[in-house]
């Protein structure tokens, strides 16, 4: 499960860049995403291929 930080949230990661995201320490993961549901009340669960 992937919280969102700073108010961002998971599709703004894609137009930032590396440098960008390591600063909020965000681990890049090569799996494709397959879902994202939002939870009540913040945040995100994205699961990819693997279920994780």
């Amino acid at each position: 499960m992937f919280l969102t930080r700073d108010g961002i949230l998971p599709v703004d990661f894609l137009a930032q860049s590396h440098a960008e995201l390591e600063k909020y320490e965000v681990q890049l993961r090569t799996q494709r995403v397959l879902s994202v549901k939002q939870l009540h009340p913040h945040g995100f669960k994205i699961t990819d291929s693997k279920g994780d």
